[in-house]
């Protein structure tokens, strides 16, 4: 047996093979059913180990440990200043697997049902609501660009869960408006009186370069309640 320690991917130890085979073996830090592999050539000597589906130590390590933090009135701000950060920095493709992801929506989850209270509420700043909700959409902006096949796995979870922070937001007896922006998503609450209200206006622009010519799309909605 020889064992490999990559600085990003952790310690791989490989068993004895014959000649002239790929031998493969479970990532250390996953995600879930990941391996590696490492072909042993014709005269017994080892190719270097192809370790490209490994999840990175650092940032495995991260969700593990905010995994098992448990969301309370009084650390959610903190949380979720750290899962976004954690979120954000998260670019490998190894990294941004099921594991991970499910990790996002248990916070998101445990912190819907710790919002749907309305004794928290009362104990919570509308700073505190605002922190949380705008984290919580950088957080939904960032994972926009994770595989497809992960985010469908959590996706209706997600959605409901960020659907009832945003309630929890918007529901307080001194909310006013609120504006958050990113990349791909951008959330707008406002209160009104519904005895003048007439309706609202979103418009929205996407910029696209092609070669040398810059195209601006604008898309309008009225919603009238």
């Amino acid at each position: 047996m020889e064992t490999t320690v990559s600085s990003d991917h952790g310690t791989f130890e490989w068993p004895e093979t014959i000649p002239d085979s790929t031998v493969n073996i479970s990532c250390p830090n996953g995600p879930s059913g990941a391996t590696a592999n490492r072909k042993c050539t014709n005269n017994s000597t080892w190719e270097s180990p192809n370790v490209t589906f490994c999840a990175t130590s650092v940032i495995s390590n991260q969700f593990r440990n905010i995994s098992k933090v448990n969301v309370t009135a009084e650390n959610v701000v903190s949380i979720f200043e750290n899962l976004t950060d954690l979120v954000m920095s998260t670019t490998d493709a190894a990294d941004q697997n099921t594991d991970n992801i499910r990790t996002v929506s248990a916070i998101l989850n445990q912190t819907a049902i710790l919002l749907s209270d309305p004794k928290i509420i009362m104990n919570l700043s509308s700073s505190e609501l605002l922190m949380t909700t705008e984290n919580t959409v950088q957080i939904l902006d960032s994972i926009e660009e994770w595989s497809p096949a992960v985010v469908e796995t959590e996706s209706n979870n997600i959605i409901n869960s960020f659907e009832r922070i945003i309630d929890a937001l918007i529901n307080q007896d001194n909310f006013t408006n609120v504006t958050v922006v990113e990349n791909d998503i951008a959330l707008k609450g406002e209160s009104f009186q519904q005895a003048v209200f007439n309706g609202i206006e979103f418009t929205a622009a996407s910029i696209s370069k092609h070669s040398n010519n810059l195209h601006v799309n604008l898309c309008t909605t009225h919603c009238v309640i």
